[in-house]
This record gives C-alpha cells, structure tokens and sequence, in this order.
C-alpha cells in the first residue's frame, strides 16, 4: 500500500515532470523557429549543429533532467545506484542493434542503389550522436519515464505518453524545415513513435540508462552515417 507521504513524493514528481517539459518544449520551440534561422543565416552549417546539438542541449535537457532526477530519486521507477549498471543480460540488446543494422542498410539500397557512407560524414557526426542519444534519453527515459513507471503496474500508458511527449518535441524541427505537415500526413512520424517504444521498453526491461542511450546513439550514427 502506497502511504500518503509516498503520494506526495509521487504527485510532486509527477508536477515536476509535467512543468519541465512544458518549459522543455517551449524553449527548444522558440530555439527552432527564431535562434536556428539566425544562426543558420550567420554561421557555417557544422557550427549551428554543434552549437545546437551539443552546447545548447547539454545545458537545456541534460542538467534539468539530471538534477531532478537526483532531487526525486527516491520516487523513481530506477534508483540512482542501477541507472548506470551494464549486465551481461543486456547482450541480448545486440539483436536490436543488428535490426537497425539491417534496416538502414535495406533503406540505402532501396533509396541509393548501394551501400555507401556519406560524403560529408566526419567524427563531429559521431560526437554528436553520443551527446544527441545521451541527452535525449536521460530527459525522456532517465526522467519522464523513470517517474511514470510504478513497480507492479501497466507500463503500456507511461510507454505511450512518453512517446507522443517524444513526437512532439520533434514538432519543432519539421515545422521550421517544412516536413511537419509531409511527415504527419504520410505516417513518417510513426518511425520515431517505434522508436521511442523501443527505447522505453529497453529502459523498463533492463533498468539501466545505458541500454536505450546506446541504442539511440548507434540509431542516430546509422542516419549521419547512410
């Protein structure tokens, strides 16, 4: 039985969660639509991202989440002292690797005829990538998830609310590029809802941050690199 100081711990972090990422997307929204035209405009393609992927989110996403993720440790679904254990159980996310393996390479054929590396892939992709996967997931699977889910109940609802918070964050970046409409209409949006399922599900199964991060950095690596 869960006490009432355990429901306020639980409401608190629920509040905390909800204003977080309302601040969340509301700031990455007025960054997307006003500071990225700007900077896209004023400095070099390579500098934007960096200064976007990397010196922005880290301050935006991961120290918030960090921090509240320390603050409310006592109420999440995975306690500090797991979220970055690595277990020989976690091999088994190897088959996950080899699906993305095989998906993006089925997709270059289909799209490009072969099999090759970008041109324009260089190390900065794969720094990114790491910042990009570990960023993202200690916001939605470190936090948001991690104060959703309850030991003993239905992970289906926390896995499917976490992933339309997950969509809509990428709202956005398709506005700004003009996919937003395109993506919605055609179902593309759909590949980052597998996504973060997959990501979630990774999470609630291994109880370690690690599993998910590095499914989503190999996944983003995959998409700079073909």
């Amino acid at each position: 039985m869960v006490g009432s100081d355990d429901k306020k711990k639980i409401k608190g972090v629920y509040i905390a969660a909800g204003v977080f990422y309302i601040l969340l997307i509301g700031i990455w929204g007025v960054l997307e639509l006003f500071l990225m035209p700007w900077m896209n405009a004023n400095l070099s393609e390579t500098m934007t991202e960096l200064i976007k992927e990397v010196g922005l989110k880290i301050p935006f996403w991961f120290v918030p989440a960090f921090i509240l993720w320390k603050r409310f440790d006592s109420s999440m679904y995975v306690r500090a002292k797991e979220m970055f254990s690595v277990r020989k159980e976690h091999l088994w996310y190897l088959l996950v690797i080899a699906g993305f393996t095989a998906f993006h390479i089925v997709t270059a054929f289909r799209t490009k005829g072969s099999l090759t590396i970008n041109s324009d892939f260089t190390l900065l992709d794969i720094l990114m990538s790491v910042v990009i996967g570990f960023c993202e997931e200690i916001v939605f699977r470190g936090f948001l998830l991690n104060a959703a889910l309850r030991e003993g109940k239905s992970d289906i609802l926390p896995i499917a609310v976490n992933a339309v918070l997950f969509v809509l964050i990428h709202f956005p970046v398709w506005y700004r590029t003009g996919n937003l409409v395109t993506y919605l209409t055609s179902g593309s949006f759909l590949q980052v809802v597998i996504l973060s399922v997959i990501f979630s599900v990774s999470f609630k199964k291994s109880k370690s941050l690690v599993v998910p991060a590095a499914l989503h950095m190999y996944w983003d690596l995959l998409c700079f690199m073909f």
